[in-house]
């Protein structure tokens, strides 16, 4: 089973947040705060936790993915 979120990262505008580099994650969101600017949006697929053998890290998905004509190679 594949789970896959929406995400959207913000990056502060306040002056005394953005010299610190504030970036920050709003899981499900469509928009970020008054206070900051988008980063990134898009959605993350990973498999479910319970799934046995599957890889730990997620998986950054554009909103809009493009078809690819590249074959990959055969061993």
């Amino acid at each position: 089973m594949t789970l896959v979120l929406s995400i959207l990262v913000c990056a502060s505008l306040l002056q005394a947040l953005t010299a610190r580099g504030t970036v920050y994650t709003r899981w499900g969101s469509k928009e970020c705060a008054s206070t900051a600017a988008t980063v990134y949006s898009g959605y993350v697929a990973g498999s479910w936790y319970s799934t046995p053998g599957s890889g730990a890290n997620y998986l950054c998905l554009p909103p809009n993915p493009v078809a690819s004509t590249i074959t990959k190679p055969a061993h």
